[in-house]
């Protein structure tokens, strides 16, 4: 039985064990667990009594806050996720991707139904986004002169309004009444623009490059920050009726009653919460830390609540800091961050950071129920990640991480770990057993086949960029590596006894996956193209010399997660993208 789609199993919950051990375990469960990493936004609905989180680990996840229980868990990206927006009325949400630079993602959910309605790609860092008081409007600003853009909440089509452009936008307010839209520029500049018409009905000069904005209930102040002082801002005439020196400040938000501000700041690494009270036209420092049960230096983000302050740490936490001073955990990361997985007879080995488990049963080999379940915990001694795959009766363990490391192998029936190989100079891309033998490539492009028995060179060989070594028919080797080295192509064949090197034609920038399939003839590869996107293609290449190639899949962006495996009737199982593993039963 192979571990498939190691890629991508870095996070796994072994809810089996919570569970009868029998056939029903592998039910659909959705684990009642936060974010695997920072959060990086949230939003309340207080309506519904939901909690919507985003988080770097690419979901956005929805909470009953009475219940503390997870209602949904939308898988929306690879890639972090940095904004999230609620709908006014509709069960839609927007949602940020990306990493703040050039290649961030707007799309729009129906979070009840879990399906995406329409994806937009933004060349440009995505400055401000939000929905008008109705959800007519679904508007964003970039990081363009053409930065503001009004689209369909529908289906992201763009509208014919304020089309002219003027300038970046950093933050915008739409009226309630969905009329006018008021927007800020680091010039300094607000302007006020009729929505219809497009026409600019006011202008005002305030004070340039503010960042954090916020504002207030009655949309008459701004609250902002620049870099050294907390602002609070007329946004009629753009003077600044009060100011007070808090340098650091990340994130600004008011209270829905209006009579409240809170901001994050950051002095020196060390984080806290700042609350001042708003008088309508002053703030007033109200004193005392709110972060009861959280950890200052790990603050992410915040949201107000109903009757407090939701708050998010970068583990994942989420906690409700009441008004009354009581503090409720509303979610934390219950799973189990793991770097190696591995099936042998009747067993299963995983590693986590602190230690091995190895979990014996009839479960892992027999189509059957389990009948019975062993479980036996070992010491992890390193002090970096580690993968793993069986080896005879034993798991050969080698660094699966940045530390340059060694061999070893695992006794599971009683713990012993015995190191067989430690001429590595470079941290390891790939270590894998193979029926020449074991296949390890460095960071560095130095590859070599070790003897599985007593784990001596016999074979080496040397390219920069080298990601991925298969063995293929008689005495043949397929490299997958970066084009931008040596040789060009991202596709080699080795002759694995002369060392004599062939490139085989791709268009690719690097290939990073391959499974050679031994019926038909063919070499299968997941790799990243360019041509002014950047997509992951599946391919199958056929032929003589494997020159003709064709396209089994594509995913729009970077997955370098993704991994392929052929079973043993052929099949291609592949974890490409962001929906559930493909099959192929027939290419």
């Amino acid at each position: 039985m192979k571990c498939l789609f190691s890629g991508k199993i870095w996070i796994v919950f072994f809810f089996f064990l919570l569970v009868p051990f029998c056939g029903a375990a592998l039910q659909r469960y959705q684990v009642n667990s936060s974010h695997g990493g920072a959060v990086q936004d949230m939003v309340f609905d207080s309506g519904r009594d939901l909690l919507f989180s985003a988080g770097e680990d690419g979901t956005v996840k929805i909470w009953n806050v009475s219940k503390k229980k997870l209602v949904a868990s939308l898988r929306v990206s690879i890639r972090p996720v940095q904004r999230i927006v609620l709908h006014p009325k509709l069960t839609q949400i927007a949602v940020v991707e990306g990493n703040n630079l050039r290649t961030n993602s707007l799309s729009v959910w129906d979070w009840r139904k879990k399906e995406r309605l329409f994806s937009i790609e933004i060349t440009d860092e995505l400055l401000s986004l939000g929905y008008s008081s109705t959800g007519k409007y679904l508007v964003y600003s970039k990081a363009d002169f053409n930065s503001l853009n009004v689209i369909s909440p529908r289906n992201g089509a763009a509208l014919n309004v304020l089309t002219e452009g003027f300038g970046i936008v950093t933050y915008f307010a739409i009226s309630k009444t969905e009329r006018n839209i008021m927007t800020y520029q680091l010039s300094g500049w607000i302007n006020y623009w009729d929505l219809r018409t497009g026409n600019n009905l006011k202008r005002v000069k305030t004070l340039p490059n503010l960042t954090s904005l916020v504002i207030s209930l009655d949309n008459r102040y701004i609250a902002a920050t620049d870099g050294g002082d907390l602002l609070l801002i007329d946004v009629l005439q753009g003077t600044v009726v009060d100011r007070v020196e808090l340098p650091g400040i990340k994130l600004l938000r008011f209270a829905p009653n209006g009579n409240e501000l809170t901001a994050i700041v950051d002095s020196e690494g060390f984080r806290e919460l700042k609350k001042f009270y708003f008088s309508g036209r002053l703030l007033f420092e109200t004193g005392g830390r709110l972060e009861q049960n959280v950890d200052s230096s790990q603050l992410s983000w915040f949201c107000y609540g109903t009757r407090g302050l939701f708050v998010a740490d970068q583990a994942g936490s989420i906690v409700y800091l009441r008004s009354i001073g009581r503090s409720e955990l509303i979610a934390r990361n219950e799973l189990l961050g793991i770097s190696g997985l591995a099936f042998g007879t009747n067993m299963m080995v995983l590693v986590t950071k602190d230690l091995i488990a190895a979990y014996s049963s009839d479960f892992f080999s027999e189509a059957l129920r389990g009948s019975y379940l062993e479980k036996r915990i070992f010491t992890h001694p390193y002090s970096y990640p580690l993968g793993l795959q069986a080896l005879g009766p034993d798991f050969l363990l080698w660094p699966n991480g940045e530390e340059v490391g060694e061999l070893a192998t695992l006794d599971t029936r009683n713990g012993r770990i015995t190191p067989v190989y430690s001429k590595l100079s470079s941290p390891l891309v790939q270590c894998e057993i193979t029926e020449v033998g074991i296949i390890i490539v460095e960071k560095s492009g130095r590859c070599r086949i070790l003897d599985s028995r007593g784990f001596n060179p016999i074979f080496e060989y040397q390219s920069p960029g080298m990601n991925k070594l298969i063995v293929a028919e008689d005495n043949t080797l397929i490299g997958g590596k970066s084009s931008i080295s040596s040789l060009g192509s991202p596709l080699l064949q080795i002759n694995r006894i002369t060392g004599a090197t062939v490139p085989i034609p791709d268009p690719s920038l690097f290939i990073y996956d391959l499974v050679f399939d031994k019926r038909r003839g063919g070499i299968l590869s997941l790799g990243v193209g360019g041509e002014g996107e950047t997509k992951t293609e599946l391919k199958l290449h056929t032929g003589f010399g494997f020159d003709r190639d064709r396209i089994l899949d594509r995913f729009d962006g970077e997955d370098l997660g993704a991994s392929l495996v052929l079973d043993d009737a052929g099949n291609l199982y592949s974890s490409l993208g962001m929906s559930s593993v493909k099959v192929w039963h027939g290419l």
